[in-house]
């Protein structure tokens, strides 16, 4: 679907669909529901989506509008059916799969994030994500990610430049969340066997 310069023009949005409160009439359920149809759709052929873009270009090797797209339905799948907000500045991608962990079976999340972070281009990563998003709302409370820096990953993502830096970036935030998740566990012991050892008989 080819769009002129009004629509363009007329679609793109103030900010993005994640920085709305939750109860705003705007930006509620329906817009969720609207982002998630572009699902395994083009970026730009969807007119749901238009007006949630800050960036819209009509040509199809456009990479912010790509990382727009994608990271929009990923948000919609993810803000699904949640009473809290599920983007936090700051909250990285690696931390937030590193918890499904703690549900599901270690290694099939392992191989889950390693499929996604070594897929070869971006429907392909796209579905992987998505899959993961969307069992992140198992969790409970459900694990924010950084949406804003989302799509900064994924534009420089396309970019075979600099795609093994992206990849690098994502595999050191999840190693990170596993030392983090392991030092805070070790902490906990610590203090639980001080705790027993300073009981009388």
């Amino acid at each position: 679907m080819k769009m002129d310069e009004q629509e363009l023009e007329d679609a793109v949005a103030r900010r993005y669909l994640w920085e709305y409160k939750l109860d705003n009439p705007r930006y509620g359920r329906a817009a969720f529901a609207k982002v998630r149809r572009g699902a395994g759709r083009e970026p730009g052929t969807v007119p749901e989506m238009w007006k949630f873009h800050l960036h819209l270009e009509g040509d199809q090797t456009d990479w912010r509008t790509n990382a727009e797209h994608h990271a929009l339905v990923l948000f919609g799948f993810h803000q699904q059916s949640s009473s809290t907000k599920v983007h936090r500045k700051g909250a990285s991608l690696g931390s937030a799969i590193w918890q499904l962990r703690d549900r599901f079976s270690s290694d099939a999340v392992d191989a889950r994030f390693f499929r996604a972070v070594t897929a070869e281009d971006l429907n392909e990563l796209a579905l992987h994500l998505r899959g993961l998003v969307t069992q992140l709302r198992s969790l409970d409370p459900v694990p924010a990610i950084d949406y804003s820096a989302l799509v900064e990953d994924l534009t420089r993502w396309q970019n075979p430049a600099q795609i093994d830096r992206i990849r690098r970036k994502w595999g050191s935030q999840y190693h990170r969340a596993g030392v983090e998740s392991e030092t805070s566990r070790g902490d906990s012991s610590s203090k639980e066997g001080a705790g027993d050892s300073g009981v009388s008989a």
